[in-house]
């Protein structure tokens, strides 16, 4: 097999045949310029360079996304909700079978869109399933929102290293030789064009690959990462983890929010 190896100025769109740069190409190229990291090197520069420091080292998409199946009745359902407007709002759908496996099996991931629009495409997606419960990111108007629509939400447990520990161990084998924590290949509900225009991730499996840590922090580098949010919140509550000794959290009462500390 010959590599042949194109970069940008190869692009009749964006280069003409004297090598000056095309009005396509000075669009395309003041978006790819502001990539940063692995995505900036790919799409940016031509070279399929590996990840390096990725948090998730242990995701093979040959394993871990797998041919969407009719879910059985008694598998227990939640729903897991990221908020957001100018980056994605995002919602997933899990199932969890009964040996403790979560499946991903739909996901809602949007920019642009309302609060109380969501919440009808939830509502609507949602027809005929039994949710056990919903997760939310903490946003206390945004939860009030959902709530007012008849999506009651309980606060996601947040603690960051101790949630994506537990989501490492998911993707590992467990003792039966598989792991615990799987992806439906078409579980993305649409395609947010805007996303793609702009080379962002348009889904959670987009996301993993450029998931890297910062070394300065010892914390995940914060950039796309609204779905990984979801998949540690989700994961974080099936194990029952990241519960700190004491917490401010916030309970809805007569259509507003009240600060308490939880022991």
């Amino acid at each position: 097999v010959k590599l042949l190896h194109s970069v940008h100025t190869d692009n009749p769109r964006l280069y003409d045949d004297d090598g000056i740069i095309t009005e396509q190409g000075i669009k395309t190229l003041s978006i790819l310029n502001k990539l940063t990291g692995v995505r900036s090197q790919r799409l940016g520069k031509g070279l399929w360079v590996s990840v390096e420091g990725a948090v998730y080292a242990d995701f093979n998409p040959t394993i871990h996304i797998i041919e969407p199946f009719p879910i059985p009745k008694e598998w227990r359902k939640r729903r897991v909700v990221d908020f957001g407007f100018t980056n994605p709002f995002v919602c997933h759908w899990y199932a969890e079978d009964n040996d403790g496996r979560s499946f991903l099996y739909s996901e809602l991931y949007q920019t642009q869109l309302l609060v109380e629009d969501a919440a009808k495409i939830i509502i609507e997606h949602s027809t005929g399933e039994m949710i056990a419960e919903t997760i939310a990111d903490h946003d206390a108007e945004d939860r009030a929102t959902l709530h007012r629509h008849g999506i009651q939400t309980i606060p996601a447990r947040k603690a960051i290293k101790l949630g994506i520990e537990a989501v490492q161990l998911r993707l590992r084998n467990a003792g039966d030789g598989r792991p615990r924590l799987f992806i439906f290949s078409d579980c993305r509900i649409a395609v947010d064009q805007s996303l793609v225009d702009r080379h962002l991730p348009t889904s959670v499996i987009d996301e993993i690959d450029g998931y890297v840590w910062d070394s300065k922090k010892e914390l995940p580098v914060k950039s796309d990462d609204h779905g990984l949010d979801c998949v540690r919140y989700n994961i974080a509550e099936s194990d029952k983890i990241g519960i700190e000794l004491e917490v401010t959290t916030s309970v809805y009462v007569d259509e507003q929010y009240v600060s308490i500390s939880e022991y």
